[in-house]
């Protein structure tokens, strides 16, 4: 990521117009230095998470390519532009989150190349923390990625007598059958892989899916896998990384506690 980083803040500052590929990962297109689309795929395309989540049929994914959006009569085929440039939005953040992670040597070349849809601009310092909130996001639910490209298989017993769902998270635990990837999932739900990913990630921690490597009883079987514990998010068996979570809580504000301690005596 810092190679790529590096790259999309020079050409930033440069003003740049232009595409800076990354092998057969996809690439990012530039203009006037801002980001204005990321290609890869890794990720559901745009016409995917439209369609197979039910919000455009095939024939309304043709008409929006035709038209744009906010044409045509009202109806499930229609897509207004605010709701467009949301999915847009959406799926330019997934497949950049996972295009920052290729290995491949960025390479730009100059000239405006032809790319759909065009409606989004965002700078490299925008995208780059975004990229690192997510990555945070992913840590915090499982600190190992261990499980975020292997099938996902749910565990057929629940040592729990209540359990908490997202919404995506059930679809995921409805659908997976042991041989679809988080990925696979994104495709066939119409969801983001990012939004898979990090569904799986809480999955495993909460002890409703099967760690990579283990057995039916989901134990860790690898050294580089946290141990899950049911009921939340992992033990950290290590430093985070990037220090993105403190070793140790921050001492106590007497201060804070006793102004909160008096005002709650005065809501008495």
């Amino acid at each position: 990521m810092r190679t790529v980083r590096a790259r999309l803040e020079s050409l930033a500052e440069a003003g740049a117009t232009g595409t800076l590929s990354l092998g057969d990962d996809g690439a990012f297109h530039l203009v006037d230095g801002a980001v204005v689309h990321a290609e890869t795929a890794h990720t559901p395309s745009l016409r995917e998470l439209l369609t197979a989540s039910g919000r455009l049929t095939e024939q309304g994914w043709e008409l929006l390519r035709a038209q744009g959006p906010g044409h045509g009569p009202a109806s499930p085929a229609r897509l207004g532009a605010a709701e467009f440039e949301a999915h847009a939005l959406i799926h330019f953040f997934d497949a950049a989150f996972f295009l920052a992670r290729s290995g491949h040597e960025p390479r730009f070349e100059d000239g405006k190349a032809p790319y759909w849809p065009e409606c989004l601009a965002v700078d490299p310092v925008t995208l780059c923390v975004e990229i690192r909130r997510r990555r945070v996001l992913l840590d915090a639910a499982w600190p190992s990625p261990l499980a975020d490209d292997e099938p996902v298989r749910p565990l057929r017993r629940v040592s729990r007598q209540r359990v908490i769902l997202t919404g995506l998270q059930a679809e995921i635990l409805l659908n997976a059958d042991g041989r679809k990837t988080p990925s696979g999932l994104a495709r066939e739900l119409g969801r983001t892989r990012f939004g898979c990913v990090l569904a799986v990630r809480g999955l495993v921690a909460s002890a409703l899916v099967r760690p990579p490597g283990s057995d039916d009883g989901g134990a860790r079987a690898e050294d580089g896998a946290p141990a899950p514990r049911i009921g939340g998010a992992p033990r950290w068996e290590s430093q985070p990384r990037d220090g993105a979570f403190p070793a140790k809580w921050a001492h106590a504000d007497l201060e804070l506690l006793a102004r909160l301690h008096d005002a709650l005596r005065e809501l008495e």
